[in-house]
């Protein structure tokens, strides 16, 4: 799960793009957990855009959003495995 919610955390592309991928990573056997912390953390967590926002907002408050998106989408993923 912890490797999904990376992977989300430093995708780039439009968040529509996750939902074919996640589906394709599920037909091939992933565990449902892992994809769903890989969609939350793509469509929340940006790494790749950290310095922009960083620049914009502050870095404080940044990281600081960054992080709690990253834990929020490895609790989900806990949450679709106690669900599924």
């Amino acid at each position: 799960m912890l490797s999904g919610g990376l992977l989300g955390a430093v995708a780039m592309g439009p968040p529509v793009a996750a939902f074919p991928l996640a589906g394709s990573l599920l037909d091939a056997g992933a565990w449902p957990p892992a994809v769903a912390a890989f969609i939350v953390a793509w469509v929340s967590v940006g790494i790749i855009s950290l310095p922009f926002e960083a620049e914009t907002f502050g870095f404080r408050f940044a990281l600081t959003r960054n992080l709690i998106t990253f834990l929020a989408a490895l609790l989900i993923g806990l949450l679709i495995g106690v669900w599924v």
